[in-house]
């Protein structure tokens, strides 16, 4: 145990380059290849980096853009509502004013027809009041009028009626 502790020259030389030879071997074989692999590992490191830079940069340019695009867009909506929007309200000026106008000719003419009964429908009265003063007429003397005198009479009577309702009326 005691030539443990103690330094030998002959131990102490083979593991002197027993040690040279590792650290040979490793250097070689094992700390190049290792030092590359690294130094390749931090350049796609570095390169992915740069790239994943690149893509955000022209996510941003084509979030802008879109942004951009859904602005017009939204704008262009907003014209095409608002153009809309006028048209509708003048389509619907139009057909209420043609609305306005067609009931306006239709009052015109119901009056004209009313107007044109209201005549019609005096006539016919004056007609029967005639008539019927006339067959009072005949009741009151006991006789019977010839027909061509009866229809002198109602429409001498009508020009009588009439004459009397002209002058009412002024």
């Amino acid at each position: 145990m005691e030539k443990l502790i103690t330094p030998d020259f002959g131990l102490s030389f083979w593991t002197v380059l027993n040690f040279a030879l590792l650290v040979l071997l490793l250097s070689k074989f094992v700390w190049k290849p290792l030092v590359s692999a690294l130094e390749q590992r931090e350049a796609d490191i570095k390169a992915d980096r740069e790239a994943a830079e690149n893509a955000r940069r022209d996510a941003e340019k084509v979030k802008a853009e879109l942004d951009a695009r859904m602005a017009a867009l939204a704008q262009e909506t907003r014209d095409v509502l608002a153009a809309a929007s006028q048209e509708g309200k003048k389509e619907r000026d139009a057909i209420i004013a043609s609305a306005q106008e067609n009931a306006a000719r239709l009052i015109a003419r119901a009056r004209q027809e009313m107007s044109a009964e209201q005549v019609r429908l005096m006539g016919e009265l004056r007609h029967e009041i005639a008539g019927i003063a006339l067959m009072a007429a005949e009741r009151v003397m006991q006789k019977q009028v010839d027909a061509s005198v009866n229809q002198a009479m109602v429409d001498g009577l009508l020009k009588e009626i009439e004459a009397r309702a002209g002058e009412k009326g002024k």
